[in-house]
């Protein structure tokens, strides 16, 4: 009470400012933990497309190639076959392996003519599956974690905002050599202070 009355009397602090820190606190760290969540839940979709998707990149070559070579000699389907194979985006590459595997199923004769696996065309459906998954999972969580980012950042913000107004306060409330000054001075700024004073010493030389 007695802090209180220091703060409040002549000096205008808005008490409720304090009353209010323990609010901003619990925000703070609910939000905090939330953003790690999403983050750690984007981590682990973007690994699973790390480990599958490069298998997923040489069964489609492998799948292009073949087809193009088993139905060389049929002109229709050999440019429906080269269209397969447009595009540089990861979203492009999902999309391929299913249109590969379902132009491979109408042309299962003449793969089988050159001993194509077509199990290849069932494991290249799976992965297209697979790996939309993984996209869309990041996709979503990136887009999450970068609002749960801000969210947290804003509960950050409110929270240094009374701090700093009550430790500005309370500077000038005990700057005559109390001893409760010290607690109100931000130890990064004494930190930066000190080093400013060692790096400014004359040097001896």
């Amino acid at each position: 009470m007695k802090f209180r009355i220091y703060f409040t009397g002549s000096n205008g602090l808005n008490w409720a400012l304090v009353d209010d820190m323990p609010a901003r606190i619990l925000m703070l760290r609910e939000t905090q933990s939330i953003w790690m969540t999403s983050d750690s839940r984007s981590n682990a979709a973007r690994k699973m497309w790390v480990e599958k998707a490069p298998s997923a990149r040489e069964l489609q070559k492998d799948i292009h190639r073949s087809l193009r070579f088993a139905c060389r000699e049929n002109q229709t389907a050999l440019q429906q076959i080269k269209r397969l194979a447009r595009g540089r985006k990861n979203s492009d590459m999902i999309q391929n392996l299913s249109d590969l595997a379902a132009q491979g199923r109408k042309c299962s004769d003449d793969l089988k003519t050159i001993n194509f696996d077509l199990s290849k065309l069932d494991k290249a459906s799976q992965l297209a599956n697979e790996l939309a998954g993984y996209l869309a999972q990041f996709t979503n969580r990136k887009s999450a974690w970068s609002e749960n980012r801000k969210i947290r950042n804003q509960a950050y913000t409110h929270l240094k905002e009374s701090v700093d107004t009550a430790r500005l306060f309370g500077k000038f409330v005990f700057r005559m050599d109390d001893p409760r000054f010290s607690g109100y001075a931000s130890s990064y700024s004494r930190s930066k202070n000190s080093r400013h004073k060692k790096n400014s010493k004359p040097s001896l030389d």
